[in-house]
């Protein structure tokens, strides 16, 4: 991260990091509670590459291979919940610098902190093993650097030591997830767009993250002898899609209802199907995984067929598989997986690794597991956990300060998100919180910086909107900042 461009606002008297303090606290007592931090199937499958030193691309190969480069320091699965502890903080301590570097109060600050704090979607994901955490914490810094590119009028980028910070948070998203260059192209595009006097520059953002990212994926993972093939998430999406469109009437030949049938019986499938999470109801199902990896070729077939036949079922799936994306309630019927401590007590998934919660603090424990089963009702996981809320709040937020302020750049800050949520919204299979953890990471800096920029005309103070007024008696914002 670089602070190059930052400077303190006026009158300033509690220095920006100290709004990073009690967050660190708190995650620190949710790592501490939870030691060695929570694992679902695929937190024990990347830790098991992590152990065997084995490693494929079934949940991105990079994210394993940094596992284990923390393990070396300290071989327990707790130095990856402390390292994404670390790391968010120093984002929200950057983040929290250019806020106040625009002249926001110190009491706004307070409220982002407190939000960290208090959020339990935040405090126990972080202490989850799972490639959404690094990615959600790079789309928050991706956010802060878009605010001083905006902020800048595109000077920002004229700095060679911001341009590299730039191209590795670029990077870093597009090998943290196998869509991650959706948002990274995004925003590039984005900058293009909106800044294309500095194309040599942005075209070098471009070119340098793509050339890091080719190098990871290159001879570094020809040093980790990385497994390159994907087919087995392939086959799985397809599968769904598959799934999908036979419990709802979709038209298939005999001989395709027979793989069907072999794979996974319908009397076992179709009564409990949920249109919501086809992927949960697909493992309920006790679906064949060897069978369905080996014959991936010949299910991307009868895929490729279903497409064309019925697509108007998957089509008609849509808002219910991607509900996680749009609704902000929590559907009736519909499951949301939120936290590991909630559908598995003992907060690790059972595996040969051997794996258990070590309780160091029981009262802090007893304490945040009494939190989550409160919270863990329709209407406080609608609020707390549901990412739909929190996307809707950035981009109306910046949206609405885009069209009064007449600046169309300041659209830069919400397109990596709308990108990868539309794409998650064609793409997801289950309910689970964690792909969207971004959203919850990024919507108080957003809206905070939003109602900054709203000022009333030609009298340099936030407008009066009912939203500014609040915030302004909550926060002393006078108008001088």
């Amino acid at each position: 991260m670089s602070n190059h461009d930052i400077n303190p606002g006026p009158g300033r008297k509690i220095p920006s990091w100290i709004f990073s303090v009690p967050p660190l606290f708190v995650f620190l007592l949710w790592w501490a509670a939870l030691f060695p931090g929570m694992m679902n199937a695929d937190s024990i499958y990347m830790w098991g590459e992590v152990v065997s030193g084995s490693f494929d691309e079934m949940h991105t190969a990079f994210v394993p291979i940094l596992y284990s480069v923390l393990a070396k320091v300290w071989g327990t699965p707790a130095v990856v919940g402390l390292a994404q502890i670390l790391f968010l903080v120093l984002v929200l301590n950057y983040l929290f610098r250019v806020l106040k570097s625009m002249g926001a109060p110190d009491g706004a600050l307070a409220l982002i902190s407190l939000y960290f704090c208090v959020s339990p979607m935040i405090g126990a994901t972080l202490v989850t093993l799972e490639k959404d955490i690094p990615f959600g914490v790079l789309m928050l810094l991706l956010s802060a650097y878009g605010i001083r590119i905006v902020e800048s009028g595109g000077r920002w980028l004229g700095s060679t030591r911001n341009l590299a910070c730039l191209s590795a948070s670029l990077a870093l998203l597009s090998l943290c997830r196998h869509e991650g260059i959706i948002p990274a192209v995004a925003f590039v595009i984005a900058l293009l767009v909106f800044y294309f006097p500095e194309w040599r520059r942005i075209t070098a953002v471009l070119a340098s993250g793509a050339l890091c990212a080719l190098i990871v994926r290159g001879p570094i993972y020809e040093c980790y002898h990385v497994n390159r093939d994907i087919y087995r998430q392939v086959a799985i999406k397809e599968w769904c899609d598959l799934a999908v469109a036979r419990a709802n009437g979709g038209t298939f030949s005999d001989a395709e209802r027979a793989v069907f049938s072999s794979m996974m019986p319908e009397e076992a499938n179709k009564p409990a199907f949920d249109n919501y999470r086809p992927f949960a109801s697909m493992m309920s199902a006790k679906v064949n995984l060897p069978e369905l990896y080996e014959g991936h070729r010949e299910i991307h077939s009868i895929w490729r067929r279903s497409l064309r036949n019925n697509w108007p079922v998957l089509l008609g799936n849509l808002p219910k598989s991607g509900s996680l994306v749009w609704q902000i309630f929590e559907p009736p019927g519909c499951w949301t997986y939120t936290v590991h401590l909630v559908p598995v007590p003992q907060g690790i998934d059972d595996s040969s690794l051997g794996l258990h919660l070590a309780h160091p603090l029981p009262l802090v424990e007893g304490i945040l597991r009494r939190l989550l089963e409160i919270t863990d009702a329709r209407f406080w996981k609608s609020v707390l956990y549901r990412p739909a809320l929190y996307l809707y709040a950035s981009v109306f937020s910046v949206l609405t300060a885009c069209i009064l302020e007449r600046k169309p750049a300041l659209s830069l800050l919400v397109l990596p998100l709308l990108a990868h949520a539309m794409f998650l919204f064609l793409y997801i299979s289950d309910q689970h919180s964690r792909y969207l953890f971004y959203a919850f990471l990024m919507a108080p800096g957003l809206v905070a910086y939003s109602l900054i920029k709203v000022r009333s005309p030609g009298a340099g103070t936030p407008a009066l909107t009912g939203a500014g007024r609040f915030c302004r008696s909550a926060s002393g914002w006078n108008g001088s900042s």
